[in-house]
């Protein structure tokens, strides 16, 4: 009766432990449609529509090909974002973008609004990181900073619970990919 007993234990913990690690596998990549958004420097607008994004894989759908993208920082740290494998539905003359970074200030001044910031990139510093859609750009810039690549790495320091914003700023439906470390 014991052996039976200790059996039935160890079966179910093991249960547990499998249906535990199918469940982290799934929700390992996200997914997030963003909503149409125009430009704004107002907080309150830019949040109506926001599409919130925590640490992991997130695969993006961009419907119109511009929108807002939000990152609330869990811990005071550097984060790392790395947007790629971004798609658009069709074919254009100019298949680049760009996915421009704004921060919330956080003064009496400035309240409500937010502003670029800058983060550490390939080449040096930018507000904006700059994309090549659906193939590589056919063009460079005498700086790195300023090259469409297919994929495009941003390092910045954030304080716990501030917030970070995303634009893309595109023409047609894009879907791409986002990493936060």
């Amino acid at each position: 009766m014991k052996k039976l007993c200790k059996k039935s234990l160890i079966m179910t913990l093991a249960a547990v432990l499998l249906i535990g690690t199918f469940a982290i596998s799934a929700s390992a990549v996200m997914r997030k449609t963003i909503k149409p958004q125009e430009y704004t420097k107002k907080v309150s607008v830019a949040n109506r529509k926001a599409a919130v994004v925590k640490k992991g894989t997130t695969n993006l759908t961009f419907k119109k090909g511009y929108g807002y993208i939000k990152f609330v920082a869990p811990s005071t740290k550097t984060y790392t974002f790395t947007f790629s494998k971004l798609k658009q539905s069709k074919n254009v003359e100019y298949p680049d973008d760009y996915v421009a970074f704004m921060a919330q200030v956080k003064s009496a001044r400035y309240a409500n609004k937010l502003i670029k910031k800058k983060l550490t990139t390939k080449g040096g510093q930018s507000s904006s990181l700059k994309m090549a859609v659906n193939k590589p750009a056919e063009f460079y810039s005498d700086k790195k900073v300023d090259w469409y690549e297919m994929t495009r790495t941003g390092k910045v320091k954030l304080k716990k619970g501030q917030a970070i914003y995303f634009w893309l700023n595109g023409t047609e439906k894009i879907t791409g990919k986002l990493v936060i470390k």
